[in-house]
């Protein structure tokens, strides 16, 4: 019941989601207690969920509290099937891009919520753990290419690295 860690909202009272901070923004004007639906999509399985807006917590984050973001700036997933399906995505490989620490390297560098990596220093990614390895490897001062897919559009973004 709820959502769960790894859950990914692909909609809001209907509409999809057309990114993180429109999704922020249609919940930060929703008022408290409000009844929306969201359409979830949990271990590649999409349904919905009905549930009341309730009030914003503190915003202040506990010291040493996790973060999902890496180095660089990104929070990647493994592309479901469900996911790839709703994004128009289907057949691709890759990780998905679902945060970008705003004023990080990867927002210098133009990552966008949503955009797929396919591809780093033309090395194909199939997993999370393939990123990961990849960008470890990375040292100060490398050119790394990214080869990702947008919407429709491939587009290749380069990073030097920091």
């Amino acid at each position: 019941a709820g959502i769960r860690p790894y859950d990914v909202i692909s909609s809001f009272d209907g509409r999809e989601v057309g990114g993180k901070a429109w999704l922020t923004n249609r919940i930060a004007t929703a008022r408290p207690g409000q009844e929306v639906e969201l359409g979830i999509v949990r271990n590649g399985e999409g349904f919905s969920l009905h549930l009341a807006v309730g009030q914003a917590p503190d915003q202040t984050t506990p010291k040493g509290s996790p973060s999902d973001l890496d180095s660089f700036g990104l929070d990647v997933e493994d592309l479901s099937a469900d996911v790839a399906r709703s994004m128009g995505y289907e057949g691709e490989h890759g990780v998905l891009v679902t945060d970008v620490e705003p004023g990080s390297l990867a927002a210098d560098t133009g990552f966008q919520w949503g955009d797929l990596i396919l591809e780093i220093n033309r090395r194909v990614l199939r997993s999370q753990a393939d990123y990961k390895r990849t960008l470890e490897r990375a040292q100060e001062g490398d050119l790394i290419i990214f080869r990702i897919r947008r919407g429709e559009a491939r587009v290749v973004l380069a990073a030097q690295m920091q």
